[in-house]
């Protein structure tokens, strides 16, 4: 989907295979990952670019488009221009991992009332809506989705995954990375640094996601379903318990910290252990 509407295109598979090394390589291991991304992650879209400042640099430079593997070749979803990859590019995912965080009653989120029930993640959002300048308002508004509900709108937080495949894929580690920003809308001025959340420098406005130890084994759907899907889901507990002051009591409770509490949850009965503190506080 674009600014202009839905834009359907092929995925031509021997481009990738003639501008991405390890492709042409592993041809049915890139025939795998693109069934799998398909099947899984419909949403997510294939293309490339180069790891330094992939931000800016994996789109269309006319007209903002995605750049991805057409039949005519490399070249942009909107305006058909062709081009050349840098020398350095990578093939990439890019998508959004949709969470329902609650339900107001009209699509205008800097005045509408949330609806009960919802994650008090909601009602900060909201909240910081507000009081935010344009610039932030944009920036929060970004990842937010309003849809449709019986009688109400329902909310969607909407993070935008940037999953690239290292040029000697599956050597070396999926590089997974979020924007800077996805820490600020969830967590805003919380005092902790972004590593806290197990995110470190990656690249520009991306920040790298810890990902698989053993990612010889799998592939690049299993890494964003079984890593980081579970990720966001615990990044929006925490959002919930800092937007309520009750994070630091939660973590104390449970004998870890905020660092620890995403490696902690993955043993066996703690993510009981976790709901179980949750809703003390969260009511949904």
């Amino acid at each position: 989907m674009s600014e202009q509407g839905m834009i359907e295109w092929e995925i031509n598979e021997n481009e990738i295979k003639k501008n991405v090394s390890w492709a042409l390589e592993k041809s049915k291991l890139l025939h795998t990952e693109l069934e799998e991304m398909n099947q899984y992650f419909p949403y997510f879209y294939l293309t490339l670019g180069p790891q330094t400042d992939f931000l800016h640099r994996h789109t269309c430079p006319n007209c903002g488009n995605l750049i991805s593997f057409l039949p005519k070749g490399i070249s942009c979803i909107y305006c058909q221009t062709t081009f050349s990859p840098y020398n350095d590019s990578l093939l990439a995912f890019i998508g959004q991992i949709p969470s329902l965080i609650g339900y107001v009653e009209d699509d205008d989120l800097e005045s509408t009332k949330v609806i009960e029930g919802s994650r008090p993640f909601l009602y900060a959002v909201c909240k910081n809506l507000k009081d935010a300048n344009p610039g932030e308002k944009k920036n929060i508004l970004r990842y937010l989705l309003v849809a449709p509900g019986e009688g109400c709108v329902k909310v969607y937080f909407t993070p935008t995954v940037f999953a690239l495949y290292p040029s000697n894929w599956p050597r070396s580690c999926p590089i997974i990375m979020v924007e800077e920003a996805y820490f600020k809308v969830l967590f805003g001025s919380s005092g902790y640094n972004y590593s806290d959340f197990h995110a470190y420098g990656g690249s520009g406005d991306l920040l790298t996601l810890c990902n698989y130890a053993n990612w010889h084994s799998v592939t690049m759907r299993i890494a964003i379903q079984q890593r980081i899907v579970p990720k966001i889901v615990i990044d929006l507990i925490v959002a919930d318990l800092l937007s309520i002051d009750k994070l630091n009591k939660v973590v104390n409770n449970l004998g870890t910290t905020v660092h620890s509490l995403y490696n902690w949850v993955g043993k066996s009965g703690r993510s009981e252990q976790l709901k179980k503190e949750y809703d003390k506080y969260v009511k949904l």
